[in-house]
């Protein structure tokens, strides 16, 4: 008895593709579609608010404008605060909005600008004369006439704000 050969030639070096039909959607291929089409659905839904949060970041985001809040005159050593009204600008919409500066002016006689907002989570800071230093009533944030940190949970100093002295007009 003579051995024939084990393996079957009609299929060896013919791939899993070439055996099936392929215009036929079989369960196989109906899962694989369905698959890779949520996970591009999944990644526009996430890439997409991403991409245009890192365009908004990178061009700068919301319009800055300058703001007039007062005479130089007024100020001394200790922050006042000063109440500002602006127009803020994105993308999508204008809204008036309301915020609080410290300005001073330190020996040196140059005016500085101090945010109101505590970096730690964007409470509003308040002047204590009596202590010389900024508090924050949400936290327990401290912060020096400068804006440095004294006592945290704060990290950071108060953002300083940009200051352009213009001259009065008549």
């Amino acid at each position: 008895m003579s051995a024939g050969p084990l393996v079957n030639a009609d299929w060896v070096g013919t791939s899993m593709n070439e055996m099936t039909n392929r215009s036929e959607l079989t369960r196989r291929r109906f899962m694989d579609r369905a698959t890779r089409g949520l996970g591009l659905a999944i990644a526009a839904i996430i890439g997409l608010p991403a991409l245009g949060l890192g365009i908004a970041s990178a061009t700068g985001g919301a319009t800055k404008t300058l703001v007039k809040v007062g005479s130089q005159a007024q100020l001394g050593a200790e922050p006042v605060a000063v109440p500002v009204n602006y127009l803020a600008k994105d993308a999508w919409r204008e809204s008036q909005q309301q915020a609080v500066v410290y300005l001073r002016r330190p020996r040196g006689g140059v005016v500085e600008a101090l945010s109101a907002r505590c970096t730690h989570l964007g409470c509003t800071v308040h002047w204590a004369p009596a202590e010389n230093r900024f508090k924050c009533p949400c936290h327990g944030s401290q912060f020096g006439a400068d804006g440095s940190v004294l006592h945290g949970p704060a990290e950071r100093p108060l953002d300083r704000l940009p200051v352009v002295k213009r001259q009065s007009s008549p």
